[in-house]
Order: structure tokens, then C-alpha cells, then sequence
């Protein structure tokens, strides 16, 4: 039996998490700046590492990557467990992945494809959803200790595949 209350909480707590949708919005920016910035980012990557990093391998990667964000974002908006692990993982994949590309630029003296987006879009809004679930949280918990874990293994996981 839901209660008038709990039903509207709810309703509320979902028409104010709007801004996860930015999540997916901006990996769309970012890819379609790996995609189609200077040299591509599969070509890049198979270049800075020598590994045979192929314009498939980037579209099934990226296909994977942002069907996943999406179902997290959505799942988010309208659960707020889900939210809890959900947003710090994908802050700290889109705060990550936009860093590493700054830092490979730096490193390599070379344009990584998707740095501006990286750096412009996804480093500041992983920064600030991440300083958010803090806040919302209350305290560093298991809930957001899972979703930092989740994001780095996420990260971690693309960079092997993309690299090795």
C-alpha cells in the first residue's frame, strides 16, 4: 500500500534528480569528439600503445559504456539505493576518464581525442556530482565506497581494453 506521502516523496525526489541525465547527455559529446577529433581516439590509442585498438572495438566499447550509463542514470533518477551507489560510480568514470585524457595529452605532447570534453564537460561534472553525493550522503559510506570502487574498475577496465 503506498502512501500519499511516500508516493509523493518519491515523485519529487525523481523530478529533482533531472541532472543525472547529463551523464549520457555528455557522453554523447564525448564520444562524438573521440570519433570525429584529429586523428580518432581508436587510431590514437592504438598509436600511443601499439595495441591493435580497432574503430570497432571503439564502437562496441562506446555502445556498451553509454547503454549502461543511461540504464545507471535512469535507474538513479527513480531509486534512490540505486543513486546512492549509481552516482558516485559514474562521477568518478566521467572525473577520471576526463583527467587521464588531459594527462596523456601532457604526457605524450600529443592532442588525445575527446581532452576537450574530458576536461570541459566530464572532469567538472564528475567533480561536482561526486562533491553532491558526498553532501547527500552525509558521510563517506559503504554505499558511496562501492560506487568510487565500481567507477575506478569501470575506468580501469576501458583503459586495458583500449590500450592493451
Amino acid at each position: 500500500m503506498n502512501t500519499p506521502g511516500v508516493a509523493s516523496a518519491s515523485r519529487r525526489a525523481s523530478a529533482s534528480a533531472w541532472w543525472l541525465l547529463a551523464f549520457p547527455a555528455t557522453y554523447l559529446a564525448h564520444i562524438a569528439e573521440e570519433y570525429w577529433s584529429g586523428e580518432t581516439f581508436w587510431r590514437w590509442a592504438s598509436r600511443m600503445s601499439g595495441a591493435d585498438f580497432s574503430h570497432r572495438d571503439f564502437v562496441v566499447l562506446n555502445a556498451i559504456a553509454f547503454g549502461a550509463m543511461t540504464v545507471a542514470a535512469l535507474a538513479a533518477r527513480r531509486l534512490p539505493r540505486v543513486r546512492a551507489v549509481a552516482v558516485p560510480a559514474m562521477a568518478t568514470v566521467v572525473a577520471v576518464n576526463g583527467a587521464l585524457h588531459g594527462v596523456a595529452a601532457l604526457v605524450t605532447g600529443t592532442h588525445s581525442p575527446g581532452m576537450v570534453s574530458g576536461l570541459v564537460l566530464w572532469l567538472p561534472l564528475g567533480l561536482w556530482a561526486l562533491r553532491r553525493a558526498l553532501r547527500d550522503a552525509g558521510r563517506f559510506g559503504a554505499a558511496m565506497a562501492a560506487g568510487v570502487a565500481l567507477g575506478v574498475a569501470a575506468q580501469a577496465m576501458v583503459s586495458v581494453i583500449a590500450f592493451q
